[in-house]
């Protein structure tokens, strides 16, 4: 996780890698999510998403794996549980996907300035 304290910070960053991002040098010191007290929220990114704040995607677990740790450690430290946003397009809104007993539904699915909630 990098922390960033200002837009300006993340204007002096160089874009680099396949695509041209801006990131911060490999050297650069970063902190973790549990070093800085917790996430506020998440913006997960999704193949797909519900209405109903489903989201599907890439089949890797990634993010469904994070945020299991994240919350343990939370709930943990009496913190308060991370909020999870998908962002979208209109083409990534769908009425239903394949969802597991480990998918966690998302507190908002954002689609074109449309906030669905579940």
């Amino acid at each position: 996780m990098l922390e960033i304290g200002s837009i300006e910070e993340i204007n002096q960053l160089k874009p680099a890698g396949k695509y041209k991002l801006r990131e911060p040098p490999l050297a650069e010191s970063s902190i973790t999510a549990f070093m800085a007290g917790g996430l506020d929220l998440i913006i997960v990114p999704g193949v797909a998403f519900t209405p109903g704040c489903h989201r599907l995607g890439h089949g890797k677990g990634y993010y469904d794996s994070y945020t299991t740790i994240h919350d343990q450690w939370t709930n943990q430290k009496d913190l308060p549980r991370t909020k999870l946003i998908g962002l979208g397009l209109d083409v990534q809104l769908v009425e239903n996907i394949p969802t597991e007993g480990h998918d966690r539904i998302l507190d908002a699915v954002i689609i074109n300035g449309h906030v669905y909630r579940p």
